[in-house]
Parts: structure tokens; sequence; C-alpha cells
């Protein structure tokens, strides 16, 4: 009895190893087609198994595949992922190089700064930054000194990834990481020498730098004295620059541009930004947009923009305030 017992253990055990070989397979064939429900995935990967068989599809130069497989990794564990993710991050892929950063700068891990160092020069700004929060975070010295010391660096591109980790900068997909509990501390870290050296950069980097620079403004208090450096960014050639300088004059609450965001309304590049920048004043510049979109000699290509920034307010005022101009 004993022997056919055994006998059948090992026959089941042979069969069970088959069945999950075949769906590993199809999992791996799944990936590959991105016919998995990520929302579904994302839920279900906790455990160190399961990051490793969907870390599978994180091998191979398939752009769109590896992107695919990170947002399936998206609610993962980011220290039992970081040993998948080193390899990313030298993939000739931009977007890769940045989910895999930002992962990885996410996580505890420390044993990878010798990979992560040579992405402080890469070209794309947002992987500098997440390359500037890992290595601040695992600096010898500690993060506080980390972070001074790429401030002072004489590499703008330093100065500037670590002056957006300082400021808190939103991530792309317009998420932000969890506020440093030196918050306020980090901000005065930010002066006008630092700030001037990055709006002074020229060259291919040149938007890069002046766009770092308003996202810091941004992070300051209101009524900073910092906000009378927005004006040469609010005029700045690059669209992404002048947006970013008008969300930063809201955020602050610098009433001085409110008349040059609305003429920004006027031009097709800027009107998102413009609108979006308006809108972030709140139902305080109600009565101005009012006199605007009042005026009949103004002409109607700037007045019609003005009923979109005061619906993005979301607010009753601003559901009063259409309501009388129908």
């Amino acid at each position: 009895i004993a022997l056919v017992l055994g006998g059948v253990i090992g026959l089941w055990l042979l069969a069970l190893a088959g069945i999950r070989q075949e769906y590993l397979a199809a999992f791996r064939r799944a990936i590959a087609g991105r016919t998995l429900d990520v929302e579904g995935i994302r839920d279900m990967v906790r455990s160190p198994a399961a990051i490793r068989t969907l870390a599978g599809g994180l091998s191979g130069d398939d752009e769109r595949q590896v992107i695919y497989t990170l947002s399936l990794l998206e609610s993962a564990d980011s220290d039992l992922l970081a040993p998948h993710l080193v390899p990313l991050l030298a993939h000739r892929s931009a977007e890769v190089r940045r989910l895999a950063m930002r992962k990885l700068a996410a996580s505890r891990d420390e044993a990878h700064r010798a990979e992560v160092e040579p992405l402080l020069a890469d070209p794309v700004r947002a992987v500098r930054r997440e390359a500037a929060r890992y290595l601040g975070r695992t600096a010898p010295a500690g993060e506080e000194a980390g972070l001074r010391a790429f401030l002072s660096s004489p590499d703008w591109r330093v100065r500037a990834a670590a002056l957006e980790v300082v400021a808190g900068s939103a991530h792309e997909d317009g998420t932000k990481p969890e506020p440093a509990r030196d918050r306020a501390v980090r901000l005065e870290w930010i002066d006008g020498p630092l700030l001037d050296s990055l709006i002074g950069v020229e060259g291919p980097g040149r938007a890069d730098a002046r766009v770092a620079a308003a996202r810091a403004i941004a992070a300051l208090d209101p009524d900073t004295v910092h906000a009378s450096r927005l004006d040469v960014l609010l005029d700045d050639p690059d669209p992404v620059v002048r947006g970013e300088a008008m969300a930063a004059a809201a955020a602050v609450r610098d009433p001085r541009p409110i008349g040059r965001l609305l003429e920004a309304l006027r031009r097709p590049r800027d009107r998102r930004a413009a609108r979006a920048a308006l809108a972030a004043y709140g139902e305080g510049i109600l009565p101005l947009l009012g006199l605007y979109l009042d005026d009949k000699i103004l002409d109607l290509g700037l007045r019609v923009q003005i009923p979109g920034a005061a619906g993005l307010m979301q607010s009753q005022p601003a559901v009063d305030f259409l309501l009388e101009r129908i």
C-alpha cells in the first residue's frame, strides 16, 4: 500500500509541476499579448512568487511589453521588486527608465547606488529627479547632507534634479510623492542664487532647468520674495516653461501676472495652462474674470475662454458666476 501510495503521490506532484509550468507559460503569453486585467492583477501582486512570475515580462527590448508589465507591478512591494528593476535602468526606452527609477526610488533599497549614479546625467528630467531622490535617500552621510551636496553641484542637471526632490514636485502622472517630514526645513534651502543659477542656464537643457526653478517657486509660501523671478519664465519661448511659470504664479498667489494669464488665453499653445492657472487662483478673481467676460470691446477669442477657467474652479460661486451670464 505504501508503495502504491508513494507512486500516486509522485504522479500527482509531476502533474502539479506540469500544470504550474503551463500556468506560467500562459501567464507570460498573456503579458506578451497585454490581455491581462491591469486593475485585477494589481490587487494580486503581493507575494514574491507573483512578482517573480510577472517580472519575466520585464526582460527584452519590447518597450510596450515592459511598460505594460511595470503597470501590472504598480502595487507590488518596491523592496521585493528592486532587483528586477535595476537592469531596466539602462534600458534604451526613456519611459522604461523613468518608471523603473521611480519605483526603485520609492523602495528601501540601498544596494544599487553605483547603477543609479549615471542617471543623474540622463537626458530625461524625470529620470534625473528620481535618481537624485534615490541617491539622496541612500547617501552615506544622510539624506539632508546628500541633497544639499547635490544642490551645490557644479552640474546644473544635478542641482535641478535635487531641487525638484526638495520641492516635492509631482510625478508626470500628476501624483505627488509622500511629503518629507522636514519639508518646511528643506524649502528654506531654496534661495535666490540657486534659482538664478538654473534660470540662467543656456543651451539644450535650458527648458529643463527653468521648469525645475518654476516648480521650486511653486512649492514656496504665498507672497514669497522669489515670485518676481517668474516674470522672465512667463516670457520664455518654450510653452512648457511658460505653463510651469503660470502654475507657479497661481500656487504662490502672485497677483501681478493675472493680466498676462488672461492675455495668454488668446494663444492656443498657452490656453490650457492659462485656464488651469486662473482657476487655481480661486474664487477671488471671479470679479476680474467677469469684467473681462462682459467687456464687449475685447475680442471674442479671449472672452470665450474665460468660462472654461471659471468652470475648472468647481465651486458654487463659480457656478453662480456662469449661470448669471447664460
